[in-house]
């Protein structure tokens, strides 16, 4: 079958929604004469104001209308149908626009030249100046052009042929060319503009992001020291059995006082309550002196804290009425010290306090001979001395230099 009679075919049967209906012909307009401004006036259905299409001709208002039906015969009873469904529009558009002057019809029956008179003759006597009816002949003429080829595949699923779209591409290649390489900058452009964007929102998110953390840790740093402990992470869940024996040791020197905190923990194991091997635990001590080698307010806890690949010791400095803010610990000279195999096991340390890190040292390999000078709160033991100790780090608690980032602590967690 040719593709005039295929496309005369699809018009004729091809069901298509009411919505599909004015889409087709008002994407067809422009080309049926000097339409322009075409538009739909409610194609997802509801009240339509009389009609179906608004447009331009010059200076001229046009209103359309759009009488499609399904499997078309071109019947009597069809051409009847036709009939009054363009009277009715005209009627009601005029109702609607008294002054209208101008008036487009479509439809997919076939009407013949004389049929195609009266209705204009009869638009005309009602006041109509402009009138036009497009019936199934126009509109596959135009659909089988260069032109409609593109909507004639949109709206009744026919794709080209071989030699229609050498033309269409011949007609319309270097306009598509151009198009896609202006769509394409225009992109590009959108691109670098939401990219400009993104960049600027994330730029006053940090800020404003890093203002609220000062504020919160201002306020934290003000507050009671309630929390204070050193966190080694090892990087994997550990057993008792491969840790063995190991202790550590903590050495903190507030600035303008001759006070220390010496603190630290050791191993403690559990027998699992399914009998599987140990549980993992630190029996914590600490101890406060005021002056060089002046014991003063001795305290123990004995306690089990395991948290997957965590070890922690915990004091309690407020209770022990040695330092009270977390602001205090800003400039305390720090070092820590840990038996050998547990210092090749951890892969980070944090000194937190009420839920800040204030302390993330580095470790430093040149350390690992130093003796450590620090007094033990709890004596070495055989196993103690066996294992060896080492000094892991050493530094100065400054509260500007934890993050340059974000000029505070970060929060742990």
């Amino acid at each position: 079958m040719s593709e005039a009679r295929l496309t005369e075919e699809r018009l004729r049967t091809w069901v298509l929604a009411q919505a599909d209906r004015e889409r087709l012909c008002l994407a067809l307009l422009p080309m049926l004469g000097g339409y322009t401004d075409a538009r739909p006036r409610r194609p997802k259905g509801g009240p339509d104001g009389a009609r179906d299409i608004e447009a331009m001709l010059g200076d001229l208002v046009i209103w359309g209308g759009v009488g499609f039906r399904n499997a078309v015969s071109d019947s009597s009873d069809d051409k009847r149908w036709v009939v009054k469904k363009f009277r009715e529009d005209v009627t009601n558009a005029q109702s609607e626009m008294p002054e209208l002057t101008g008036f487009v019809f479509f439809t997919n029956v076939d009407l013949t030249p004389g049929e195609v008179g009266e209705l204009v003759n009869w638009a005309t006597d009602e006041g109509l100046r402009h009138v036009r009816v497009f019936n199934r002949e126009l509109l596959r003429g135009i659909l089988d052009s260069v032109r409609g080829m593109q909507f004639r595949l949109q709206f009744l699923d026919l794709p080209m042929s071989t030699t229609e779209q050498v033309a269409f591409f011949n007609s319309f290649g270097a306009d598509i060319r151009a198009s896609l390489e202006i769509q394409q900058q225009l992109l590009v452009t959108q691109r670098q503009l939401i990219d400009a964007q993104r960049q600027l929102l994330e730029a006053q998110h940090q800020t404003i992001d890093r203002k609220l953390r000062t504020v919160d840790f201002r306020i934290a740093a003000a507050s009671w020291l309630s929390d204070f402990r050193i966190a080694l992470d090892l990087g994997r869940s550990y057993t008792a059995e491969e840790l063995g024996h190991f202790r550590i040791l903590l050495s903190l020197r507030p600035p303008a006082t001759d006070r220390q905190v010496l603190m630290g923990g050791e191993d403690a194991t559990v027998p699992a309550p399914n009998g599987d091997g140990n549980y993992l635990g630190i029996r914590r001590f600490a101890r406060f002196n005021l002056m060089p080698h002046e014991l003063h307010m001795p305290t123990a806890s004995d306690g089990y804290h395991s948290r997957r690949h965590w070890l922690w010791v915990h004091v309690n400095m407020y209770a022990a009425g040695l330092i009270r803010q977390v602001s205090e610990l800003n400039g305390s000279y720090v070092e820590l010290v840990l038996t050998s195999r547990l210092a090749s096991s951890v892969r980070r340390v944090l000194l937190i306090a009420n839920g800040y890190v204030i302390w993330e040292p580095v470790r430093n390999p040149s350390y690992a001979n130093r003796n450590p000078s620090m007094f033990c709160p709890e004596p070495f033991t055989p196993r103690t001395t066996e294992e060896g100790m080492i000094t892991y780090a050493m530094g100065t608690i400054d509260f500007d230099r934890i993050d340059p980032r974000k000029a505070t602590p970060k929060e742990f967690g």
